[in-house]
């Protein structure tokens, strides 16, 4: 059985960093995009989705997220 991992994504007024740890807490992988960079909500949720998919991906963790947390202001 392979380890599992959690996905946390903070979103803030400037930035939303997103991050995956191991079962330990330790940081395995984090990334960040501007949160405001996008006038239409729906092409910043497109641009967090790219990615965080493409941090599981280069991390080979896309099946081994088992829970995910997020925060906002």
């Amino acid at each position: 059985m392979c380890k599992p991992y959690v996905l946390g994504i903070d979103i803030g007024g400037t930035n939303t960093v997103f991050g995956m740890v191991d079962a330990r807490g330790e940081v395995l992988a984090s990334s960040s995009i501007k949160t405001k960079k996008h006038s239409d909500f729906n092409d910043y949720l497109d641009e967090l989705h790219a990615e965080v998919t493409r941090m599981l991906t280069d991390n080979d963790a896309e099946d081994k997220i088992l829970g995910s947390s997020s925060v906002c202001p």
